[in-house]
């Protein structure tokens, strides 16, 4: 073979390579399609307020049927659950991710923060006490305490404890048993439970 067939041969060769470079290329810039992962969904739990603790504890003047505690979850509560149903006997069950459940703890240690503010305000002999399962109060005042405050640490911050009693994964009826001292003379007052708060004379309290 000629120098110069050989010379015309590899060009050509050259020109077919180049062809199909310019074939390939495109096509494996397009490659297979791999769609992007879809991200997994956050985990969720149940939350049961049984139907006891919702008739004595999550009604109020508009809401007075566990499907309508259900729905204010759902549609006002959103940051804090994802979901609420309301069962055949009365239960509500809560649909919450690990950030919601913790944000709704975090939500109610605020509240029960600021109802001892007020409470501790009025008198630096003013305190309390919450058991660690969150079913036993012993509160210290005197006949001098206002009718916020106590309505607040008697009413509203027990309440709160049993918000969290389930929302810390407890199962169950919950009560508080609370019990009243004389801050003074640490005299026991008076003892009940949360669902049968009877109305208190402060003045039976004691200087």
């Amino acid at each position: 073979m000629t120098h110069r067939n050989r010379t015309r041969r590899t060009d050509r060769i050259l020109a077919l390579l180049l062809c199909i470079a310019a074939i390939l290329t495109p096509l494996a810039a397009c490659g297979p399609h791999r769609p992007q992962p879809t991200p997994a969904r956050p985990k969720t739990e149940k939350i049961t307020y049984p139907a006891d603790f919702v008739r004595r504890c999550m009604y109020d003047k508009n809401i007075h049927t566990p499907k309508a505690v259900a729905k204010d979850m759902r549609e006002r509560q959103k940051e804090f659950y994802t979901d609420a149903y309301a069962t055949k006997n009365g239960d509500v069950v809560g649909i919450v991710t690990e950030q919601q459940r913790q944000a709704n703890i975090k939500d109610n240690d605020e509240w029960i923060g600021s109802g001892e503010r007020t409470f501790t305000d009025q008198n630096p002999d003013y305190h309390y006490e919450v058991s660690p399962d969150e079913t036993e109060m012993k509160i210290w005042a005197n006949k001098d305490l206002a009718p916020l405050p106590g309505f607040g640490i008697m009413g509203q911050t027990p309440l709160y404890y049993g918000y969290n009693y389930y929302m810390k994964r407890h199962t169950g009826p919950w009560d508080m048993r609370i019990t009243i001292y004389n801050c003074h003379t640490n005299q026991m007052i008076t003892t009940y439970k949360f669902t049968q708060t009877p109305q208190i004379n402060m003045a039976t309290l004691g200087d």
